[in-house]
């Protein structure tokens, strides 16, 4: 299971992303990326059980997706799926290509043993990067 967790402070406006995934071999020859059902069970822990949680729709979940399918691509994997397990997120510091990246990160980092950012630290053409690669889609 590898956790990745992102952070940048551009002028009053940051951004936080937090991506746990895990990895599991398949039979089939195209990869899975699934979000786990209690991707967001930590809200209830905070919260309690009346929390709002992020619909199926939401962009965390669709970005993290799509962060870890570039992964897969890039690493040229196709027989494996991936789990994302838990999706942590600030809304005021939430971002579609924030979350696209810490996806993108920890399933790198899963698969390859090596983090390709060597620090959670992250610079707005990181952010630019991975959004450039989610328009083009």
């Amino acid at each position: 299971m590898t956790k990745r967790k992102i952070h940048m402070q551009a002028g009053s406006r940051g951004v936080f992303a937090q991506v746990t995934v895990t990895s599991r071999p398949m039979e089939s020859q195209s990869p899975q990326v699934l979000i786990s059902d209690h991707a967001f069970d930590y809200l209830i822990e905070s919260h309690g059980e009346k929390t709002w949680f992020p619909s199926s729709d939401c962009f965390l979940r669709s970005a993290s997706e799509a962060g870890a399918h570039l992964a897969l691509k890039d690493l040229s994997i196709s027989h494996l799926q991936i789990v994302i397990e838990s999706i942590y997120f600030h809304l005021v510091d939430a971002t579609r290509s924030g979350f696209a990246l810490a996806a993108y990160e920890a399933t790198y980092e899963e698969l390859s043993g090596m983090r390709r950012i060597k620090t959670d630290m992250i610079c707005a053409h990181d952010l630019e990067a991975i959004e450039a690669r989610l328009d083009s889609k």
